[in-house]
């Protein structure tokens, strides 16, 4: 799954977990809704686990996700926020998709 930043979520957003919950059963691995908190060893897992890539092809964009669903992340994340000269500059990704809507669409699309 291909997603945009969500630019209105907050810290305490539906997605954030407390670390310290004690609604673990007794292998300490799921907790009350079954989703997995800690590996094993006690330290707690972050869910949903998001890779965010960098791009404007839509092909180039598409097979990254692919790859990155390979490795089970949650989401894949298009970096459509970095102002930095060297990205939304000279390789013309990150902020300036913004300004560039139907590329940002041909690759979320992709």
């Amino acid at each position: 799954r291909l997603v945009h930043p969500d630019l209105s979520a907050t810290h305490n957003d539906s997605h954030d977990h407390d670390i310290n919950d004690d609604d673990d059963d007794d292998d300490g691995n799921e907790d009350e809704e079954g989703k997995n908190n800690q590996n094993g060893s006690g330290v707690p897992l972050l869910s949903p686990i998001v890779c965010q890539i960098g791009g404007r092809d839509a092909d180039d964009c598409a097979e990254a996700a692919k790859v990155v669903a390979l490795y089970g992340y949650d989401e894949v994340n298009l970096n459509m926020g970095c102002p930095s000269s060297t990205v939304s500059g000279k390789h013309q990704f990150g902020a300036i998709l913004m300004k560039q809507m139907d590329t940002a669409s041909d690759v979320v699309e992709a």
